[in-house]
């Protein structure tokens, strides 16, 4: 008998070596993917040149965390000017690029972070497809992650030192926990889960956006469970235990309405065992059910109303910021390809039983969220490749036994083929900051007084306004901060319109009214060509007339008021000529 065990174990051990092994030949070949194409575009000389320009702030933290492991910025009077600002990022990003940098050099450990911590998100790709489909459904959505050229990759290239990485990471990480709690019912998957959401919140201030996914499964799974009299108290636990280690491990750091929706989900699971446990009739729980509801929902529009949720979360209306603009067919066709349609047919023939159901909500609504806001994608290329891998497993079975695994080949082949050179140009996209750009800012750095006193840029304790700022389009304000050490009006995470108020402003008085305490404005030229219809529609100007605007009178060197002091190829500094 104990023979009999041994031999029936073998097809399973030796089907989980091999996995284990196409897992980690991936993982490799994701992060070459987004190293190689970009090391020359990254590591400029005896330079490192973040990608994006939120990746210059969190290298900003990172520099105070590295220098004064662990402390962690929570004010920055660099963030704007004049006030400074509460620091809005979480603390996690910082932390790894610090620990890790007391033994390396925390530069290059902030660039390699985002491809290892990508690659590395096929873990969890696969160990979600093994859980809910089967080790195969998680191996092909794990090559499909690796290699489909959208937000994902994007997000994930050698540079991109930013929190979506991480994000992208805890999120189905968190979410394989929950989903082995449910279904071993296990006290350490349950802890396990609690300190990957823990981390989650350490990463990123919207992750109540899963915790909210969590507490409508949770709804769901009750009505369920109470529909056919299964065991409440279990679906208690799943949600209490995680939930309330999450919120305790990362306390410190939640914002108000990060910890109200922890613990309204915490309270709606408390109540409904309750209700359940101490009152019998289930015509009053269902009474109850059909009051709790809309209360929950006025007291989450009270303290957040919904139409901003939706905002956020799924539709941001009329924008000229890109990655917030709806999903159309040809960024579906060159992010996705094939896949996001075969997207829907893995839907449909998802197994809907009580082990898929989390699996789905959260599927839906992020595809949902993605549909309405592209930047979503490097959430949803998970679910969506997951999903377009069953169904491809789905195909397959319908045919010969004999040809199953070709027909796999096959259509997992045409699933990339369309996008392939899609990821090769993402792979090896031109850096968005250019050799004018840093050598302005460098420039700048060296020839303009401090705003502050000496060493202060490394500086915990933040309290003095800088003595004047920098204007230049919100774009750049994060190039400004950690290139330049100076302070500017506008950045991606903080604007004060300033600088579209300022460039489109028709006369030079009103210009001068708006520019108090700046002392220095750079432009570069891709503000009058490219971007000028952003400038003046975030200026509210009706008619854009470049040619009566402040900033097009800069550019041609004729204000009176500002004296152009250095330029290096399409940028332009210029300094305040009556102070």
């Amino acid at each position: 008998m104990s023979t009999q065990k041994k031999t029936s174990k073998k097809p399973k051990e030796s089907s989980s070596k091999a996995s284990l092994v196409v897992l980690i030949i991936l993982i490799i070949g994701a992060f070459c993917v987004r190293v190689l194409g970009q090391l020359d575009k990254v590591f400029a000389g005896n330079n490192i040149w973040f990608r994006g320009v939120d990746s210059w702030y969190h290298m900003r933290l990172a520099d105070i965390t590295a220098a004064r492991f662990p402390d962690f910025l929570t004010r920055d009077m660099y963030a704007i000017f004049p006030n400074g600002h509460q620091v809005g990022y979480l603390p996690l990003n910082s932390w790894i690029i610090g620990f890790f940098g007391q033994v390396f050099d925390y530069e290059i450990v902030g660039a390699l972070l985002p491809a290892i911590v990508g690659a590395l998100t096929l873990i969890p790709t696969y160990l979600i497809g093994r859980e809910v489909f089967s080790r195969k459904v998680g191996l092909i959505a794990s090559l499909l992650v690796a290699m489909l050229p959208g937000e994902f990759l994007h997000r994930t290239l050698l540079g991109f030192t930013d929190h979506h990485a991480l994000e992208a990471f805890l999120m189905p990480m968190t979410l394989w926990l929950f989903l082995r709690a449910y279904r071993t019912s296990k006290l350490k998957w349950h802890i396990l889960a609690g300190l990957s959401l823990g981390l989650y919140h350490l990463a990123w201030a919207g992750t109540s956006l899963f915790v909210i996914i969590i507490g409508i499964w949770t709804w769901l799974e009750f009505l369920r469970r109470f529909k056919k009299n299964e065991d409440i108290y279990s679906l208690f636990k799943l949600i209490s235990i995680p939930v309330l280690i999450g919120l305790i491990t990362s306390y410190a750091f939640l914002s108000t309405q990060a910890k109200l929706v922890s613990l309204g989900v915490l309270g709606v699971s408390i109540t409904l065992w309750l209700l359940t446990r101490y009152i019998k009739d289930r015509e009053a729980i269902l009474f109850a059910l059909t009051i709790l509801v809309p209360v929950g929902l006025t007291i989450v529009g009270f303290f957040h109303s919904w139409n901003d949720l939706l905002l956020t979360f799924f539709w941001k209306g009329g924008t000229t910021v890109q990655e917030v603009v709806p999903l159309s067919l040809p960024i579906i066709l060159a992010t996705y390809g094939i896949a996001f349609f075969m997207t829907i047919g893995g839907l449909w023939f998802c197994p809907r039983n009580k082990n898929t159901g989390l699996f789905l909500v959260w599927s839906i609504i992020l595809i949902l969220m993605s549909i309405g806001q592209r930047r979503w994608g490097y959430y949803t290329t998970i679910p969506v490749a997951l999903l377009a891998s069953y169904f491809t497993y789905r195909i397959a079975s319908w045919m010969n036994s004999q040809v199953r695994v070709a027909a796999v080949i096959v259509i997992t082949v045409f699933l990339l083929m369309p996008n392939i050179q899609g990821t090769l140009r993402m792979a090896n996209l031109p850096n968005n900051i250019n050799a004018d750009w840093y050598v302005a800012l460098t420039w700048l750095e060296e020839n303009s007084p401090n705003p502050f006193p000496e060493n202060y840029y490394l500086s915990t304790e933040q309290t003095k306004k800088a003595s004047y700022g920098v204007l230049s389009w919100w774009d750049y304000g994060h190039w400004i901060i950690r290139i330049a050490k100076r302070v500017p009006t506008d950045s991606p995470t903080l604007t004060s319109n300033k600088d579209s108020k300022f460039f489109t402003a028709r006369t030079e008085e009103e210009a001068l009214k708006i520019a108090q305490g700046i002392q220095y404005v750079i432009v570069d030229r891709s503000l009058l060509e490219g971007k000028w219809y952003a400038v003046s529609h975030r200026g509210n100007v009706n008619v854009p007339e470049l040619e009566n605007s402040q900033l097009y009178r800069l550019w041609a060197d004729q204000s009176p008021n500002w004296t152009k002091v250095f330029e290096k190829g399409e940028v332009k500094v210029f300094e305040r000529s009556n102070k």
